[in-house]
């Protein structure tokens, strides 16, 4: 069937972040029984924690600690990691940048989205990616005034870092709608994020969009200047921070042949999928997509890409029993996911987390509260078989 030899099934997870690995993971527990290879494939050198991310921009000693290494995440013998990037998708086989092929039995996207650093970094190994946050640190030690365009999670939160951090410096938030965050949670939970905030000393402007002219973009660097917005403010700042425009990483998809709209959604390029988490198109119904790719409804949140990553490592399991006994792996009796909520942790500084349940909002509820304290890090570790670093 392929380089593994007869009655042997390859599973491949493209990308390696909270989705793909907790797939494989998972898959690995789940497919013992079985004769299944898995690789994970990732363009990262190591795994990349971005919900650390905005809190080493005050945190000097969190820099080298966001890069967790892939070398006991799999436990399996037949199971690897390798560091690559994706450039085709075809049926039943990749093409790496490199040109290597890589045949499969089952696929699993899980290539998430990129957003403007520093909420994910550009640099793909270790090293430079260090370099990279410790450049921002400098950089929002250095300014006096800061502006944030957008008021959602991210943009939140970094502005509650810089304020709690630096309590003397001008923070300002500029947020296109009514209320800070996604239009999905209460809008009590919103109220309390823009008031804690304030507290802070950040001025909060909604209802207004920041002007970038499109011959002066937002610059990765220190850039004083002066813009104005819709509703005719104008802010002065020293260094700006992009918080808007998440971008799928869904290109690869073009060599499957189908026409534009088929795979994905035209105007967010997310993939199509069913409850059960397989492309929505029938003839790929032996690839999945989980996590930031794909076109589930709500926030994309780790911990709602973890839940994809299990009811898809029992689907792939379920068909992978089918295949095994010679018997039509369409047949199989697939698991539905099911959204568990908007739940959220928003943290605002060290000192604050707020929490968005479906069924109330709350303040340091259980585990979630401790987001604020140590932003799920040591977790992560945890998960990757790695001791966390003192």
């Amino acid at each position: 069937m392929h380089q593994f030899g007869t009655n042997a099934y390859h599973v491949v997870v493209v990308g390696g972040s909270f989705a793909g690995l907790m797939a494989a993971q998972e898959l690995e527990k789940q497919a013992a029984h079985l004769n299944v290879y898995i690789t994970v494939i990732d363009k990262r050198e190591a795994s990349f924690h971005n919900i650390s991310s905005l809190r080493a921009l005050v945190d000097p000693s969190l820099a080298p600690k966001l890069w967790i290494p892939f070398d006991r995440a799999l436990q399996g013998k037949r199971s690897r990691i390798i560091q690559a990037a994706v450039a085709e998708v075809h049926p039943h086989h990749l093409v790496l940048s490199d040109g290597r092929h890589m045949t499969f039995d089952i696929l699993l996207l899980a290539t998430g989205s990129d957003y403007p650093s520093p909420a994910k970094i550009d640099s793909l190994y270790v090293q430079p990616g260090i370099e990279e946050t410790r450049r921002h640190q400098r950089h929002i030690k250095q300014a006096q005034r800061v502006l944030i365009i957008g008021g959602g999670a991210v943009g939140v939160e970094l502005a509650g870092e810089i304020a709690s951090e630096y309590p003397d410096k001008t923070v300002t938030l500029v947020q296109a709608k009514h209320q800070l965050l996604p239009d999905e949670y209460h809008p009590g939970f919103r109220e309390k994020a823009r008031q804690a905030l304030e507290k802070l000393g950040v001025h909060v402007e909604l209802n207004d969009r920041v002007i970038v002219p499109g011959s002066q973009p937002i610059r990765d660097c220190p850039d004083t200047r002066t813009l104005r917005t819709v509703n005719g403010l104008e802010i002065d700042s020293d260094l700006q921070f992009l918080c808007i425009g998440t971008v799928v990483n869904t290109p690869y998809l073009h060599t499957l042949g189908e026409d534009d709209g088929v795979l994905t959604e035209p105007a967010t390029g997310y993939i199509k999928v069913l409850p059960t988490l397989q492309l929505e198109y029938p003839r790929y119904r032996h690839i999945f997509a989980i996590g930031d790719c794909n076109n589930l409804p709500g926030a994309k949140l780790a911990y709602k890409a973890e839940s994809q990553a299990k009811v898809v490592a029992k689907n792939v399991r379920r068909m992978l029993e089918r295949i095994s006994h010679s018997e039509d792996a369409s047949n199989a009796k697939l698991a539905t996911y099911k959204d568990p909520g908007a739940v959220m942790a928003v943290t605002i500084g060290r000192d604050i987390t707020y929490n968005a349940f479906p069924f109330a909002n709350l303040i340091g509820w259980r585990d979630v509260a401790r987001k604020g304290v140590d932003l799920f890090l040591p977790k992560r570790y945890q998960q990757m078989n790695i001791p966390y670093p003192k």
